[in-house]
């Protein structure tokens, strides 16, 4: 599988936690892509698109929700599969996305092990 394959588009505000987690992701083998606004991750969406499998999405962005990206860049990019990673609670998210079964839930804090498990189900044979 080619670096381009394994994308990850990161969409963090906040610098430390963004830094970790690409460097993690990317000692994991995956390519990515980092965004730490709303506007950033359309735009890298718009470049990039089809090579993005999953996004990674933060709730707390300082320029919109996280929970209006994720549809957006559903929206945009129709079977993006989306790793939702925030403090808020289950009840706090819109129930469209965890009703989708290419969204997933990733509470914080977290380890990097949950989210390449999750990346890797969200993936799955042959994406």
């Amino acid at each position: 599988m080619t670096g381009e394959q394994r994308r990850i588009l990161v969409v963090e505000d906040d610098a430390l936690v963004r830094s970790a987690l690409v460097m993690n992701l990317q000692d994991f083998g995956f390519a990515v892509t980092e965004a730490a606004t709303v506007a950033e991750a359309l735009a890298a969406a718009d470049d990039g698109g089809a090579a993005l499998k999953p996004a990674i999405v933060d709730m707390g962005l300082p320029d919109g929700s996280g929970d209006g990206l994720v549809a957006e860049l559903r929206t945009r990019l129709p079977g993006l599969p989306v790793i939702i990673a925030t403090g808020r609670g289950p009840d706090e998210l819109q129930q469209r996305q965890l009703d989708d079964l290419l969204v997933v839930l990733v509470p914080k804090p977290y380890e990097i092990e949950r989210i390449v498990l999750a990346v890797e189900r969200l993936r799955g044979p042959g994406r």
